[in-house]
């Protein structure tokens, strides 16, 4: 469940620093891999948590408010879950990891918050917390990761900015050290120069 999130959220990270290591067919594999609704294994979990990235996008409230703990038969269906969620995983990790090849702090950051996620999805499933809670905590570990995310983009962004600036200056200051060429004709007693 938790690369269900951190895979979306490459994804974005991917499309916002326009990284051509990580294809729009490793993102289409990435969403396709992440949706479980149609999973009967874990269709006893459709709307108290979300099964997809699109679910997770457009949480509702009242997933957000549901005050239940999981169930002994909705617990089966949260290990399962996490067992159908390991190809998703994978190729987040392998999406951050090209990512991260570019920008080694996104890799550590989606490494942490696959951890957050983790954890909270153990929490739910231990019956320590509500689903409510549990998608709250998935809101929020998303939402940090985001700005996190978009702090790190940004930075990455005005640095590749800075390098093409500086490049450029480099270009025309080596334009403007173009030898000079110095012509003169004699004519009689004259001697008329030209320098280009």
């Amino acid at each position: 469940m938790r690369a269900l999130k951190i895979g979306a959220l490459l994804s974005l990270v991917a499309l916002m620093t326009g990284c051509a290591a990580v294809t729009q067919q490793d993102l289409a594999e990435t969403e396709k891999l992440c949706d479980l609704r149609g999973r009967t294994e874990v269709a006893v979990l459709l709307g108290k948590m979300p099964l997809s990235n699109a679910e997770r996008n457009n949480m509702s409230l009242a997933m957000m408010a549901l005050n239940q703990y999981p169930t002994e038969n909705e617990k089966q269906a949260i290990l399962k879950l996490d067992e159908l969620s390991k190809p998703c995983e994978t190729k987040a990790e392998q999406n951050s990891d090209k990512i991260g090849a570019m920008m080694p702090e996104i890799s550590g950051v989606a490494r942490n918050s696959r951890a957050a996620l983790k954890a909270n999805q153990a929490a739910l499933y231990a019956g320590q917390i509500t689903y409510g809670e549990y998608n709250k905590n998935v809101q929020f570990i998303v939402s940090r990761y985001m700005d996190t995310a978009t702090q790190i983009v940004g930075a990455y962004q005005r640095r590749q900015q800075a390098n093409a600036q500086a490049l450029s200056q480099i270009y025309l200051q080596e334009l403007m050290k173009q030898p000079t060429f110095t012509s003169c004709n004699a004519f009689g007693n004259t001697l008329n120069c030209s320098t280009r």
